[in-house]
Protein backbone atom coordinates (compact mmCIF):
# COMPACT_ATOMS: atom_id res chain seq x y z
CA UNK A 1 0.00 0.00 0.00
CA UNK A 2 1.31 3.39 -1.30
CA UNK A 3 2.03 5.87 1.91
CA UNK A 4 0.22 9.46 1.95
CA UNK A 5 3.03 12.39 2.19
CA UNK A 6 3.88 13.29 6.15
CA UNK A 7 1.77 15.84 8.06
CA UNK A 8 2.76 19.19 7.84
CA UNK A 9 2.74 20.01 11.21
CA UNK A 10 2.18 18.57 14.25
CA UNK A 11 0.74 19.85 17.79
CA UNK A 12 1.02 18.35 21.34
CA UNK A 13 -1.29 19.68 24.21
CA UNK A 14 0.14 18.35 27.12
CA UNK A 15 0.44 20.18 30.64
CA UNK A 16 2.97 18.18 31.95
CA UNK A 17 6.81 19.49 30.64
CA UNK A 18 8.22 16.55 30.55
CA UNK A 19 5.77 14.45 28.62
CA UNK A 20 5.41 17.23 26.51
CA UNK A 21 8.40 17.03 25.29
CA UNK A 22 8.33 13.36 25.27
CA UNK A 23 5.46 13.46 23.04
CA UNK A 24 7.53 16.11 21.05
CA UNK A 25 10.20 13.65 20.30
CA UNK A 26 7.34 10.57 19.50
CA UNK A 27 6.19 12.95 16.11
CA UNK A 28 9.73 13.70 15.10
CA UNK A 29 10.89 10.15 15.59
CA UNK A 30 7.18 8.83 13.66
CA UNK A 31 6.93 11.88 10.68
CA UNK A 32 10.79 13.14 10.52
CA UNK A 33 11.65 16.92 10.10
CA UNK A 34 7.96 18.20 10.40
CA UNK A 35 7.10 21.45 12.73
CA UNK A 36 5.99 20.66 16.06
CA UNK A 37 4.77 23.04 18.12
CA UNK A 38 3.71 22.19 21.99
CA UNK A 39 1.22 23.56 24.78
CA UNK A 40 0.07 23.39 28.06
CA UNK A 41 -3.49 24.08 27.98
CA UNK A 42 -6.49 24.73 26.11
CA UNK A 43 -6.42 28.41 25.87
CA UNK A 44 -2.99 28.42 24.69
CA UNK A 45 -3.98 25.07 21.97
CA UNK A 46 -7.02 27.34 20.76
CA UNK A 47 -4.89 30.55 20.57
CA UNK A 48 -2.16 28.49 18.19
CA UNK A 49 -4.79 26.52 15.96
CA UNK A 50 -6.18 30.21 15.70
CA UNK A 51 -3.06 31.65 14.00
CA UNK A 52 -2.40 28.14 12.46
CA UNK A 53 -5.58 28.66 10.28
CA UNK A 54 -4.37 32.07 8.72
CA UNK A 55 -1.65 30.19 6.93
CA UNK A 56 -1.10 26.66 5.46
CA UNK A 57 -0.19 24.80 8.52
CA UNK A 58 -3.96 23.21 8.48
CA UNK A 59 -4.73 22.76 4.42
CA UNK A 60 -4.30 19.57 2.88
CA UNK A 61 -5.52 18.79 -0.82
CA UNK A 62 -4.55 15.21 -1.03
CA UNK A 63 -7.03 14.06 2.05
CA UNK A 64 -4.18 13.31 4.46
CA UNK A 65 -4.10 14.69 7.62
CA UNK A 66 -2.51 18.33 7.28
CA UNK A 67 -2.00 18.65 10.88
CA UNK A 68 -1.84 15.94 13.95
CA UNK A 69 -2.33 17.18 17.70
CA UNK A 70 -1.30 14.84 20.63
CA UNK A 71 -4.02 15.75 23.27
CA UNK A 72 -4.35 15.17 26.96
CA UNK A 73 -7.70 14.45 28.58
CA UNK A 74 -6.88 16.60 31.46
CA UNK A 75 -5.54 19.91 31.59
CA UNK A 76 -5.54 22.70 33.93
CA UNK A 77 -8.21 25.01 32.51
CA UNK A 78 -10.75 22.55 30.56
CA UNK A 79 -10.59 19.63 28.86
CA UNK A 80 -8.87 17.86 26.14
CA UNK A 81 -12.40 17.36 24.99
CA UNK A 82 -12.69 21.25 24.14
CA UNK A 83 -10.06 20.91 21.97
CA UNK A 84 -10.76 17.51 20.09
CA UNK A 85 -14.32 19.68 19.68
CA UNK A 86 -12.34 22.67 18.32
CA UNK A 87 -10.84 21.17 15.67
CA UNK A 88 -13.63 18.89 14.51
CA UNK A 89 -15.61 21.99 13.71
CA UNK A 90 -13.11 24.50 12.37
CA UNK A 91 -9.84 22.59 10.92
CA UNK A 92 -11.32 19.47 9.71
CA UNK A 93 -8.30 18.22 8.25
CA UNK A 94 -6.51 17.87 11.22
CA UNK A 95 -6.47 14.48 13.01
CA UNK A 96 -6.75 14.68 16.83
CA UNK A 97 -5.30 12.04 18.53
CA UNK A 98 -6.03 11.64 22.23
CA UNK A 99 -2.78 10.39 24.74
CA UNK A 100 -3.42 9.76 27.92
CA UNK A 101 -3.33 7.48 30.86
CA UNK A 102 -7.02 6.38 30.81
CA UNK A 103 -8.07 3.54 30.05
CA UNK A 104 -11.79 3.05 30.16
CA UNK A 105 -14.74 2.80 28.08
CA UNK A 106 -15.98 6.16 29.28
CA UNK A 107 -13.25 8.48 28.42
CA UNK A 108 -12.10 6.28 24.58
CA UNK A 109 -15.97 6.89 23.85
CA UNK A 110 -16.55 10.67 25.11
CA UNK A 111 -13.27 11.14 22.81
CA UNK A 112 -14.43 9.44 19.86
CA UNK A 113 -17.25 10.89 20.05
CA UNK A 114 -15.97 14.62 20.68
CA UNK A 115 -14.16 13.44 17.26
CA UNK A 116 -10.86 12.07 17.99
CA UNK A 117 -9.25 10.35 14.99
CA UNK A 118 -6.93 7.68 17.73
CA UNK A 119 -6.53 7.15 21.13
CA UNK A 120 -3.20 6.18 22.59
CA UNK A 121 -2.00 5.43 26.02
CA UNK A 122 1.23 7.11 27.34
CA UNK A 123 2.07 3.65 28.82
CA UNK A 124 3.99 2.77 25.36
CA UNK A 125 7.48 3.24 24.66
CA UNK A 126 8.54 6.09 22.30
CA UNK A 127 8.99 3.77 19.38
CA UNK A 128 5.49 2.01 19.74
CA UNK A 129 4.08 5.00 20.11
CA UNK A 130 6.04 6.13 16.94
CA UNK A 131 4.47 2.84 15.25
CA UNK A 132 1.41 3.54 15.65
CA UNK A 133 1.18 7.44 14.92
CA UNK A 134 2.94 6.39 11.28
CA UNK A 135 -0.54 4.10 10.64
CA UNK A 136 -1.77 7.72 9.58
CA UNK A 137 0.18 7.28 6.86
CA UNK A 138 -1.37 4.30 5.54
CA UNK A 139 -4.85 5.54 6.48
CA UNK A 140 -5.45 3.66 9.86
CA UNK A 141 -6.36 4.93 13.13
CA UNK A 142 -3.55 5.04 15.49
CA UNK A 143 -5.11 2.95 18.30
CA UNK A 144 -3.44 1.16 21.17
CA UNK A 145 -4.20 -2.51 21.14
CA UNK A 146 -6.29 -2.33 24.33
CA UNK A 147 -8.18 0.29 23.45
CA UNK A 148 -8.89 -1.11 20.41
CA UNK A 149 -10.42 -4.02 21.85
CA UNK A 150 -12.47 -1.99 23.90
CA UNK A 151 -13.82 -0.90 20.44
CA UNK A 152 -14.65 -4.09 18.94
CA UNK A 153 -16.33 -5.60 22.59
CA UNK A 154 -18.74 -2.10 22.87
CA UNK A 155 -19.78 -2.42 19.60
CA UNK A 156 -20.33 -6.26 19.50
CA UNK A 157 -22.95 -6.47 22.59
CA UNK A 158 -25.73 -4.77 23.18
CA UNK A 159 -25.75 -1.35 24.80
CA UNK A 160 -26.66 -1.53 28.64
CA UNK A 161 -29.29 0.23 29.83
CA UNK A 162 -27.46 3.93 31.55
CA UNK A 163 -27.08 3.67 35.40
CA UNK A 164 -26.14 6.44 37.57
CA UNK A 165 -22.99 7.34 38.59
CA UNK A 166 -23.02 6.61 42.54
CA UNK A 167 -22.84 9.55 44.83
CA UNK A 168 -19.63 9.49 46.75
CA UNK A 169 -20.24 10.11 50.54
CA UNK A 170 -18.81 13.09 51.97
CA UNK A 171 -15.81 13.15 53.21
CA UNK A 172 -14.86 9.62 51.04
CA UNK A 173 -12.61 11.11 48.97
CA UNK A 174 -10.39 8.34 48.78
CA UNK A 175 -12.73 6.74 47.36
CA UNK A 176 -12.22 8.88 43.88
CA UNK A 177 -9.01 7.25 43.27
CA UNK A 178 -8.34 3.79 41.02
CA UNK A 179 -6.25 1.62 42.32
CA UNK A 180 -2.90 2.36 40.55
CA UNK A 181 -3.73 5.84 41.31
CA UNK A 182 -3.49 4.80 45.20
CA UNK A 183 -0.54 2.55 44.58
CA UNK A 184 1.54 5.55 43.52
CA UNK A 185 -0.17 7.79 46.03
CA UNK A 186 1.49 5.00 48.54
CA UNK A 187 4.66 5.30 46.88
CA UNK A 188 5.01 9.03 47.15
CA UNK A 189 3.97 8.86 50.94
CA UNK A 190 6.95 6.49 51.54
CA UNK A 191 9.13 9.57 49.89
CA UNK A 192 9.90 7.86 46.45
CA UNK A 193 10.09 10.42 43.36
CA UNK A 194 8.86 10.10 39.83
CA UNK A 195 11.90 7.57 38.41
CA UNK A 196 11.51 5.12 41.70
CA UNK A 197 7.40 5.14 41.60
CA UNK A 198 8.47 4.08 37.93
CA UNK A 199 10.78 1.49 38.65
CA UNK A 200 8.50 -0.19 41.57
CA UNK A 201 5.46 -0.20 39.41
CA UNK A 202 6.91 -1.25 35.69
CA UNK A 203 5.88 2.36 34.09
CA UNK A 204 7.56 5.13 32.35
CA UNK A 205 8.39 7.65 34.50
CA UNK A 206 5.47 10.22 31.80
CA UNK A 207 3.34 7.60 32.74
CA UNK A 208 3.71 8.09 35.95
CA UNK A 209 3.70 12.10 36.20
CA UNK A 210 0.34 11.65 34.58
CA UNK A 211 -0.68 9.96 37.52
CA UNK A 212 0.75 12.51 39.91
CA UNK A 213 -1.21 14.92 37.85
CA UNK A 214 -4.39 13.42 38.12
CA UNK A 215 -3.80 12.66 41.77
CA UNK A 216 -2.98 16.07 42.74
CA UNK A 217 -6.17 17.50 41.31
CA UNK A 218 -8.75 14.62 42.71
CA UNK A 219 -7.27 15.18 45.69
CA UNK A 220 -6.73 19.60 45.29
CA UNK A 221 -3.01 19.18 46.51
CA UNK A 222 -0.23 20.86 45.39
CA UNK A 223 3.30 19.10 46.83
CA UNK A 224 4.60 16.08 47.48
CA UNK A 225 4.55 17.08 51.15
CA UNK A 226 0.64 17.14 50.91
CA UNK A 227 0.61 14.14 48.93
CA UNK A 228 2.16 12.13 51.78
CA UNK A 229 0.11 13.28 54.41
CA UNK A 230 -2.92 12.42 51.99
CA UNK A 231 -1.19 8.76 51.50
CA UNK A 232 -0.59 8.41 55.29
CA UNK A 233 -4.52 9.90 56.11
CA UNK A 234 -5.80 6.68 53.80
CA UNK A 235 -3.77 4.17 55.51
CA UNK A 236 -1.90 3.49 52.20
CA UNK A 237 2.35 3.32 54.07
Amino acid sequence: MSQSPNPKAALVVEDEPHTRAWLADVLRQAFGRIPVAAVGNVAAARAWLQAAGQGPAVASDDGSPALVVLVDLGLPDGSGLEVIGLLARDHPTALPVVTTIYDDDAHLLDAMAAGAGGYLLKDSDATTMATYLRRILDGEPPLSPPMARRILTHFRKASPAPTPAPVPEPNATAAILTPREREVLGLLGRGLRTAEVAQVLGLSEHTVASYIKTIYGKLSISSRAEAALEAHSRGLV
